[in-house]
């Protein structure tokens, strides 16, 4: 992926007379979606100045800078105060010949704090080749290659990678018929799997310079939208998590035994379902195969379900999720608060567990999903629940009958506070607990 960078620095710029130099940043990009022109000064000093246009035979509006508060953009040439400053103008070609390269550059006239010009103007020109491509707009000749995600369906996740631009991205809908008050689309920085639900690992964007927004219209349209006006482009994680799936897991555990593991999930309620679908991986963020799929009873009081997978080695960890199919062939992955479960278990020769266990959770601390391990000499009801330090509970991890064997499961800390919590195993007499970190 090729990527132009062309970043003007004025080292140790003095922006005010009697204060202290300062380094800074500017640049000038287009934005071909929006035939916009954006123009960025950083500084490590609050900024004033008046910031304006100008080009080769190209029309130019009113410039706009974008209000965080009101969420859109508003006539204004002026900086007040600023170590971040960006804004943008409509451009036009006019009557630019085709395929003849566009200059278009930017000045911010600098002042001090009462208006008075400081003589300390910045000038920059755009880093981005444009041309009139002859359909009334202009172009870039060379750029990065954005990669985005054709749609945005439920219970997804995308590494998508950003060049400057604006982007709008469609929202899939349940029914064409409903329209939904709120869509639980969540964009976060980087791609980094321990931090965010994507399954990549690159660098971020200039996070100061990227705005989002959902955009609902009637007849079930819905958008997301994104401007990013920084020069060095980078990957943002895109996913989503507010579907309804057609049924309540109440669990879906991996147990280890030799030569196997065996997968057991329960549902407390089901309907309009078809199948259960399991699938695979050797690596928790690699690519998941599908092994196995069962028909769902679609019983309103919930079922037990348990499969085998004897297609395994003793000493490699095996990483397993569970997907939901209705009767109208929506697919979706089991998922607490957006966030996949994966089970996971590591067969191993001669396994049979002679006493009761409870490891310690790992991660610990955690910022998102843990794992919770212990061992079952024999069947029987189980619970595993998590207290605040005041010995309230704040969450039921498993209860119900389980097999023997060794038991691991995954839990999201989605909507507690930050702090240490302790977790408490029970089965029959036995009881054991321990302390675990939440860091948000």
């Amino acid at each position: 992926m090729k990527t132009v960078r062309v970043i003007l620095t004025l080292a140790m710029l003095c922006l005010f007379v009697g204060q202290a130099s300062a380094t800074e940043n500017a640049f000038i990009a287009f934005d071909q979606v929006q035939q916009k022109m954006h123009l960025v000064v950083e500084s490590d000093v609050p900024m004033h100045g008046l910031v304006s246009f100008g080009g080769s035979a190209i029309g130019m509006g009113t410039p706009q800078v974008w209000n965080p508060a009101t969420n859109q953009y508003v006539d204004q040439n002026q900086i007040d105060g600023a170590t971040v400053f960006w804004c943008q103008v409509d451009v036009a070609p006019g009557s630019l010949p085709v395929g003849q390269p566009v200059d278009v550059q930017g000045m911010v006239e600098m002042t001090d704090e009462n208006g008075v010009p400081t003589g300390n103007d910045v000038v920059v020109e755009d880093w981005n080749s444009l041309v009139n491509n002859g359909q009334g707009e202009l172009e870039y000749l060379q750029t990065c290659t954005p990669v985005l995600p054709t749609s945005i369906p439920v219970n997804s996740s995308f590494c998508a990678h950003l060049c400057h631009g604006s982007y709008m991205i469609p929202i899939e809908c349940e029914s064409e018929e409903y329209t939904p008050g709120t869509v639980e689309v969540t964009v976060t920085n980087r791609c980094n799997p321990s931090e965010t639900h994507c399954d990549e690992d690159c660098q971020g964007i200039n996070w100061g310079l990227f705005t989002y927004e959902i955009r609902v219209f009637p007849g079930c349209l819905i958008y997301l939208t994104m401007t990013y006006c920084g020069q060095d482009d980078g990957c943002i994680c895109i996913w989503r998590s507010d579907t309804y799936l057609p049924v309540e897991i109440s669990s879906f555990d991996a147990v280890a035994l030799d030569g196997r593991v065996r997968l057991n999930w329960s549902t407390a309620s089901e309907s309009d379902l078809r199948e259960f679908r399991i699938t695979r991986s050797t690596t928790r963020d690699g690519v998941y195969e599908e092994l196995y799929d069962v028909n769902a009873s679609n019983q309103a009081a919930g079922n037990n379900y348990s499969w085998t997978d004897t297609h395994v080695q003793n000493g490699t960890t095996y990483y397993y999720k569970l997907h939901v199919e209705d009767v109208e062939g929506h697919l979706s992955v089991y998922n607490i608060s957006g966030q996949t479960v994966v089970a996971e278990a590591t067969p191993t020769a001669g396994i049979v567990p002679s006493e009761f266990s409870l490891a310690q959770n790992y991660p610990n601390p955690f910022n998102s999903q843990t794992t919770f391990s212990f061992t079952l000499p024999e069947a029987g009801d189980v619970s595993l629940k998590v207290y605040d330090m005041l010995g309230r509970e704040v969450a039921t991890v498993a209860e119900g009958a389980m097999s023997s064997g060794v038991h691991t499961m995954n839990w999201s800390a989605d909507g507690l506070a930050t702090g240490v919590y302790m977790y408490t195993l029970k089965s029959g007499e036995f009881s054991q607990s321990k302390k675990l970190m939440y860091l948000k």
